[in-house]
């Protein structure tokens, strides 16, 4: 198919016109790295081929052999020769603890990074990876699929409009009946942590997206394993969390969270914005990790901002009760960033707020 020339505009200019396809390459393509090519590559078919995937990396070979059934790339044994292949932009689904040093090689070869969240284990490191993309500049995303859910924009203009008042209280909640089946989740020097770095962040993100506030005040953590209560420094992960702090302009925020917890239902994800003159509400349909609704209440009369529903089989090829949750909307807006030459996008530096966030949840000390 025919080069294109894209002069569409991004946060930077210096990469303002390309004439070739950007060359995408995937670093690891399990469950989730799976879904987000699948994204890429569906995207790609119905806008004319804005990006080439050419190469993939995974020491599975059956995640390998499910890639190339989806798109015909070269495999390479380890980042290093990823990255000889020229790449545009790299894709990272890897363990936590990969994250920041893959994430800074391909930034410092001149490679676009898209990154499942979190972004890193922590805020030094999340910073290290920001600093590395603005001096590159080039283009950094991280998977805050929260966002991108059908309504999600709806609610943020309204919280940010006055119409709802005064924000007063938001809570927010991330239950599971299953938890990760990954053996590096429960090792914290691999994964940063359990269900609050696993889950809680996204909706930490999703707040501080919605009101625009990320500064935190009076953080204040209750953490457990196995339903003992947790002291700090943490040498294991928390599979259950109740956590609370205080935006900047007041409102009080509480965060729920948990991996294996008996209940009626899978999953139960929900992000509630209480107003003076009402609530908005992003919450899943019935247990599902698919299918999520936006709403408006005045009183008890209620408005649809939004529906999400996707088919499981049309998104993954590993399904199972631990299927991945998102879809791919999130990836596939930054292959369209990236196709019209957008650099570096001062928007990722909330990264650093979410993960500074994170680390006073688990008591971690600052190192400024």
């Amino acid at each position: 198919m025919a080069d294109h020339l894209s002069t569409l505009p991004g946060p930077s200019t210096s990469l303002a016109v390309r004439t070739t396809r950007p060359r995408i390459g995937f670093l690891g393509v399990g469950r989730v790295g799976m879904a987000r090519m699948q994204a890429v590559v569906r995207d790609a078919l119905v806008r004319e081929d804005l990006v080439d995937v050419v190469g993939i990396c995974d020491p599975s070979p059956e995640a390998v052999d499910a890639a190339g059934e989806i798109v015909s790339a070269e495999v390479t044994g380890s980042l290093d020769e990823l990255l000889e292949l020229g790449l545009d932009g790299l894709v990272i689904a890897t363990p936590t603890a990969q994250h920041a040093v893959q994430a800074q090689q391909a930034l410092l070869r001149g490679a676009a990074v898209f990154c499942q969240q979190p972004l890193a284990r922590n805020r030094r490191e999340t910073e290290r990876v920001i600093a590395a993309a603005s001096e590159a500049d080039r283009l950094l995303g991280v998977d805050v699929s929260c966002r991108v859910l059908d309504g999600a924009l709806a609610m943020r203009k309204l919280v940010r409009s006055g119409e709802l008042g005064e924000i007063y209280s938001i809570d927010l909640t991330f239950q599971r009946a299953c938890g990760p089946n990954r053996e590096w989740f429960y090792d914290p020097r691999k994964s940063g942590g359990g269900c609050v770095i696993d889950q809680g962040s996204h909706l930490v993100d999703f707040a501080g997206w919605v009101t625009g506030e990320w500064e935190f005040e009076d953080v204040r953590s209750t953490l457990w394993h196995r339903g003992q209560i947790m002291g700090t420094p943490c040498e294991i992960v928390e599979d259950s969390a109740i956590v609370e702090w205080r935006q900047s302009e007041g409102a009080v925020v509480r965060l729920a969270c948990s991996w294996n917890l008996a209940s009626d239902w899978e999953s139960v994800i929900e992000a509630k914005f209480y107003g003076t003159e009402g609530t908005v509400v992003l919450r899943n349909v019935d247990g599902s990790c698919l299918d999520f609704v936006c709403e408006r209440f005045r009183g008890t009369e209620r408005e649809r901002l939004g529906e999400t529903t996707t088919a499981a089989e049309s998104l993954y090829v590993h399904g199972g009760e631990d299927a991945d949750i998102w879809g791919g909307s999130a990836v596939v807006n930054w292959a369209r960033q990236l196709a019209a030459g957008s650099g570096f996008d001062p928007e990722i530096e909330q990264a650093s707020a979410v993960a500074g966030l994170i680390d006073e949840i688990y008591r971690r000390p600052r190192e400024d």
